[in-house]
């Protein structure tokens, strides 16, 4: 629930760090969770963000390599190799 919430309001505010942060902290405080857990909450929710950025742009630059005028599948394939190391 607290993800989905400062998810919307911060996606819609902006200043994702301060304003999601903010909010995840007013959600969890009151139930005993402390401000290094919340800070560890908000990154991890920012990484996994991001590794879905990667897995879509991973996507296109493997299926549409025209994208990337000359270089072929080249960067699609280094980023999933790069995601496949992640992942092991």
């Amino acid at each position: 629930f607290a993800g989905a919430v400062t998810q919307g309001i911060s996606n819609t505010l902006g200043f994702h760090a301060i304003t999601g942060t903010a909010l995840r902290y007013r959600i969890y405080a009151p139930a005993g969770v402390g401000a290094g857990d919340i800070a560890r909450i908000v990154g991890l929710a920012g990484l996994g963000v991001g590794l879905g950025f990667a897995v879509v742009i991973t996507g296109a630059l493997c299926w549409q390599p025209a994208i990337t005028h000359g270089w072929g599948r080249l960067p699609g394939t280094v980023l999933a190799a790069l995601l496949a190391a992640l992942l092991i």
